[in-house]
This record gives C-alpha cells, sequence and structure tokens, in this order.
C-alpha cells in the first residue's frame, strides 16, 4: 500500500540470553527514542504501534515525543497490583529481593494455546530478573506519567489477557491526557 514499516528490535532481544539479561529498561526507551528520531528524519510523519512490553515503549515514546497516532496492543503499565489484587504469578512482587538470591528462575514452557496465538519461542525456559525488575521500575515511571500524553490512542486489548491483566487498558484510557483515544477489547 506503499507505506514504509520499520520494525525495531530492542538491545539484548532477538540474540542470546546472556544478551538479555544484560539490557534494562533504559537500553530499550532509549532504543525506541533514537528510532523514532531517526524515522523522523526521513518521513513526514511516524506512526507507533507495539504489542506488550512494545506497546508500554510506545507509550514512554509519547511522553517525549508528540506521535501523529499510537496503538498498544496489550500494553502493561503494571504487571501486578495489590489494590485490587492482580497478578499473573505471585512471585512478582518478590523480584526486588528475588533477584539478588537467583538472578536467571527456570520456567515451563507455555501452553498449547499460548503457542497457539504467539508461535514465537523467545526465551523459554528462563526468566532474567533483573530486567524484570527494570521493566518493572520503567512501567510505575511510565504509570506516574500517563497524564502527560496527548497523542491520538488506540488501546486494544484481550479481557483474558494473563500476562498483563486488561484493568492495563482501563489504567491507561483514564490516565492519559489524549483528547482523542479509544479502546477496543478483544476476546481471544
Amino acid at each position: 500500500l506503499g507505506w514504509a514499516v520499520d520494525r525495531p528490535t530492542l538491545p539484548g532481544h532477538g540474540t542470546t540470553v546472556e544478551d538479555f539479561g544484560r539490557t534494562r529498561f533504559s537500553d530499550w526507551s532509549e532504543a525506541v527514542i533514537h528510532r523514532y528520531d531517526r524515522l523522523c528524519d526521513r518521513y513526514e510523519r511516524v506512526f507507533v504501534a507495539g504489542l506488550s512490553m512494545g506497546g508500554s515503549l510506545g507509550l514512554w515514546l509519547a511522553r517525549q515525543r508528540a506521535l501523529p497516532g499510537l496503538v498498544t496492543v496489550a500494553a502493561p503499565v503494571y504487571v501486578y497490583r495489590f489494590f485490587p489484587y492482580e497478578t499473573p504469578d505471585w512471585r512478582l512482587p518478590f523480584v526486588p529481593v528475588l533477584r539478588r538470591v537467583r538472578p536467571v528462575w527456570r520456567t515451563g514452557p507455555p501452553s498449547p494455546e499460548s503457542r497457539d496465538i504467539a508461535p514465537w519461542k523467545g526465551y523459554e525456559g528462563v526468566q532474567m530478573l533483573d530486567p524484570l525488575h527494570s521493566l518493572l521500575q520503567g512501567l510505575r515511571e511510565l504509570r506516574s506519567g500517563l497524564a502527560e500524553i496527548s497523542s491520538p490512542l488506540l488501546v486494544l486489548h484481550a479481557p483474558g489477557d494473563r500476562t498483563a491483566p486488561v484493568g492495563n487498558a482501563w489504567e491507561i484510557m483514564g490516565a492519559v491526557g489524549s483528547a482523542i483515544r479509544r479502546m477496543e477489547l478483544l476476546p481471544i
């Protein structure tokens, strides 16, 4: 259709578990800002869309730059919360301590249903707690600054999402300063 599309690979992604373990939220957010600025040098308007953490990074970018439009898909601004209690794993609140005890946690394989939805295998079998801790900190900062976002926004989320609970979509919609915003809940 004549649209230029860019799909960046974030630092530490798409290589090895060890590379991923050395990266942090600041590496990912800086890479997104740098990539966006480069694209703006080449194109008149650059729209941003992101899935999961990519959507969170899109929101982060929208705090830094006036985007002509942003689409988030299953973007978290929190991974767990206490009131009302929501968490995909009871250990998440303990990550700041657990990462000092055992920085790499073994995990089980994804369910067949999960594999049907998301076939990419990623870093199966392990969870790197230092990058996860960094993500949790980055999301806290992002969440506190959602009101600074004024870009037109489309929020897509699945009500049954177990990794990024649907409360994230409602939180984003209620907190952003965007005059144009829309949310679509898409059951999977």
